[in-house]
């Protein structure tokens, strides 16, 4: 077959890997893989729980328990990512991009803590490989980072559920996902404004200079 011989080579320097990049006032280049990435941290998603909670709640035990959340999901998600990244330097790929959500138990369940689908997923790798033989890592994936280097749109999945989660947690009613949304990208443009040195926030400043 024609991809017996494949093998692929992953360097986040290669232009390669990464496409020719356009030069435009009209594309601004995130640092990560996707705006949705941006989302999917503790911080951003603590911001959005506060702006959505009605009462006082304690800020430690909410902070622990997305952080929890956060790290237990990237672990559980992070060999599927990276599954993941291989299919589509092979012009196809692990994710189902049109259900987000499709990777994790509990989705159904609003209030639920999600649980990646374990069993579901490395049965669905077991058959990828079969259908794309001979594909062979060489280097470059130890280097990537599953919260910012790989496909997004799970993750802000998984910071829309947390958030939903510590809203029921603290009894309030469950919101729908474009409150979420809104909550969750506020959050990040508030971290933004209040973190001016950072890295990521020139990042951002850089190109939205240059485009004006």
């Amino acid at each position: 077959e024609a991809n017996d011989a494949l093998t692929i080579k992953l360097d986040q320097s290669d232009e390669a890997a990464q496409g020719s990049k356009i030069d435009h006032r009209n594309v601004l280049y995130t640092r990560t893989y996707s705006w949705e990435n941006e989302l999917f941290h503790t911080e951003i998603i603590f911001r959005a729980f506060e702006r959505a909670a009605l009462e006082h709640f304690d800020a430690t035990a909410v902070l622990s328990s997305i952080q929890t959340a956060r790290d237990t999901l990237i672990k559980q998600l992070r060999p599927f990512f990276f599954a993941d990244v291989v299919l589509v330097a092979a012009n196809q790929s692990f994710f189902c991009r049109k259900q987000e959500g499709a990777c994790f138990l509990n989705v159904k369940k609003g209030t639920a803590l999600l649980q990646v689908d374990t069993p579901r997923m490395r049965q669905q790798l077991g058959k990828k490989k079969t259908e794309v033989k001979g594909v062979r890592l060489i280097r470059g994936l130890n280097n990537w980072d599953v919260a910012r280097d790989v496909y997004g749109k799970p993750l802000l999945f998984a910071a829309r559920k947390i958030l939903q989660h510590l809203i029921a947690e603290a009894g309030q009613k469950s919101l729908p996902n474009e409150y979420l949304h809104k909550f969750l990208i506020e959050a990040f443009g508030e971290w933004l404004e209040d973190n001016p040195t950072s890295v990521i926030t020139q990042n951002y400043s850089n190109q939205v200079s240059a485009a004006a």
